[in-house]
């Protein structure tokens, strides 16, 4: 016992080192791995940006906002689609039809009747210029979320706007799940837009095709101010809204948006498409733009803008696609003035 101890003090210096490294070694392994009670590692693992890096430069003044945003945010995983839902929804309000849903495309029923689908961005956009039939007519919010849950399986929204014009009503609004409300980049950030007519009858019903059965929990990053992303005026970003002046549509050209004047800053999670397949913090910029077309002259134009808010160290640059490999998107067409 004796030597024992003697062996102890002679190197109780070199012992002591090598308990605190290997306290230290097993602190990182556990922290490297961790996953936190809400499900979410802290591996901080690089993603794909959700947008390609900007081939023309854009200058974007944020004078008079403010941002404050959190150190890090969630980012949630997307699977595949269980799309007997919309099957049944079509059957009910057209009629049975047989769509193509792995390749998507362009689906006209009659003169009046056409849906759009695109498996990359998740949208499906059914359009009847009479009001869809075979379903309960949509006149309140209430409605709205009966109509989500009974026909689509979407239990939890939150509608943003209820925008009256003239004789139709439009709702707005975002689903909720895992406690995170989200959207898609091509409906200007939300997760669906529904219009109806005076009769309540749907005219207008686009949806982010994700459910709380397809999204999961993946991971803790790391998030920047928008006043440093924006200082690279080159930095991924997307065009969520873009409608110009009504004079511009009377001699419609190719158009290029040189100057963006933020009023609006805010912190939402976004799906962009299944590139990536991730629901990432975003910022959506809002304002007025400045558009110049061929002729060289000068509109302005209602924008909003997106752009990916983790950190761009955790971000995987995003190549363009080939065009023999690209596929045509089949967003949802924004309504321009008259």
């Amino acid at each position: 016992m004796k030597e024992i101890l003697k062996t102890i003090k002679r190197y109780r210096v070199l012992l002591i080192i090598g308990m605190l490294l290997l306290s230290l070694l097993l602190f990182v392994v556990i922290f490297k791995n961790k996953v936190t009670n809400d499900n979410y590692s802290r591996k901080y693992e690089k993603v794909q940006s959700p947008y390609l890096i900007q081939e023309k430069i854009l200058d974007i003044d944020l004078e008079g906002t403010t941002t404050n945003p959190p150190k890090e945010g969630k980012v949630l995983k997307v699977l595949s689609n269980d799309l007997s839902f919309y099957n049944a929804f079509i059957e009910k309000t057209i009629g049975k039809k047989e769509i193509d849903y792995i390749e998507g495309g362009y689906f006209e029923f009659s003169q009046n009747e056409y849906l759009i689908y695109s498996p990359s961005s998740k949208i499906f956009s059914l359009k009847s210029k009479k009001g869809l039939k075979g379903i309960d007519t949509v006149s309140s919010e209430n409605e709205v979320k009966n109509l989500l849950i009974e026909n689509f399986g979407i239990k939890n929204i939150v509608i943003y706007e209820t925008e009256k014009n003239g004789l139709s009503t439009k709702y707005k609004g975002r689903y909720k799940v895992k406690d995170i409300e989200f959207g898609s980049s091509s409906l200007n950030g939300y997760s669906f837009v529904i219009n109806v007519n005076s009769k309540g009858k749907i005219t207008d019903l686009s949806l982010l095709l994700l459910t709380e059965n397809n999204v999961i929990e993946y991971q803790y990053l790391p998030i920047t101010n928008i006043n440093t992303l924006i200082k690279n005026q080159r930095y991924p970003k997307v065009i969520g809204q873009h409608v110009i002046e009504e004079r511009y549509y009377d001699k419609p050209r190719s158009s290029e948006l040189i100057e963006f004047y933020v009023n609006k800053v805010s912190l939402i999670y976004i799906f962009h498409d299944s590139e990536n397949s991730l629901i990432l913090p975003t910022y959506i910029l809002e304002g007025e733009g400045k558009v110049v077309d061929t002729d060289n002259d000068k509109y302005w134009s209602k924008t909003s803008i997106l752009i990916c808010a983790i950190d761009p160290e955790y971000l995987i640059t995003r190549e363009p696609v080939k065009k023999s490999e690209a596929f045509e998107e089949f967003g949802v067409p924004y309504e321009f003035p008259k």
